[in-house]
C-alpha cells in the first residue's frame, strides 16, 4: 500500500521535491509535525488534495459533488493523552533506541511514517512505543535481520499450495 504522500505524488498532487522537501521539515521538527500540516502550511498541497490522497491510501475514493465541502483539521495530542513515538533502533554491538523520528495522536499516522521511514531509510530497525505519561511500551518492531529471515523462510506459491494459483484457468485462455 502506497503511503499518503506516495499516492499525492502518483495522482501528481505535488511534486517529489515537494514531498521530500516537506519529509526534511517533517524530520527537522523531530517528528513532532505532520506532513499532511507541513503540505497544506506550505502550500504544496491543498487540504481537498490531502484528503483525496488519504483516502486513496485508505483504498477509498471522495466523491466529487460540487456541493460538497471538505475541511481539514488537524488533531494535536491532549495533554494526558497518549501518544506514538517511532524510534529508529540499532541492534548492534547491543540494542539501543536512537531519537524520537515521529510522534502521533493516532497509531495508524505512526505506522505510515514508519513504514516510509523503513522504505526509504533502510534502517536496521524501527519501533513505535505507545507513552501515556511516564509509561511506555512497545507495540510494533521491524528488524531488517527478521525481514530478511522471514523473506528468505517463504515458500513458493506451488509450494504451499501445490500448484500456482496464479495460472489457474490460464491455460483455457
Amino acid at each position: 500500500m502506497a503511503t499518503a504522500g506516495q499516492a499525492a505524488v502518483e495522482r501528481e498532487f505535488l511534486t517529489k521535491a515537494q514531498l521530500e522537501e516537506a519529509l526534511a521539515e517533517q524530520r527537522e521538527s523531530g517528528g513532532r509535525r505532520l506532513l499532511g500540516e507541513i503540505l497544506v502550511a506550505s502550500g504544496f498541497l491543498s487540504s481537498v488534495s490531502l484528503a483525496r490522497a488519504l483516502a486513496e491510501q485508505q483504498g477509498l475514493e471522495l466523491e466529487s459533488n460540487e456541493g460538497t465541502n471538505l475541511s481539514m483539521v488537524l488533531k494535536t495530542s491532549a495533554p494526558g493523552q497518549a501518544v506514538f513515538e517511532v524510534y529508529e533502533v540499532v541492534y548492534e554491538p547491543r540494542y539501543q533506541l536512537q531519537r524520537v523520528l515521529y510522534e502521533s495522536p493516532s497509531f495508524l499516522e505512526a505506522a505510515d511514517f514508519a513504514a516510509e521511514f523503513v522504505e526509504d531509510h533502510d534502517p536496521s530497525g524501527v519501533e513505535i512505543r505507545r507513552a501515556d505519561g511516564g509509561a511506555r511500551e512497545t507495540v510494533w518492531t521491524y528488524s531488517q535481520i527478521r525481514a530478511s529471515a522471514h523473506a528468505a523462510s517463504q515458500q513458493s506459491l506451488s509450494e504451499t499450495f501445490g500448484f500456482d494459483p496464479t495460472l489457474w484457468g490460464a491455460a483455457a485462455s
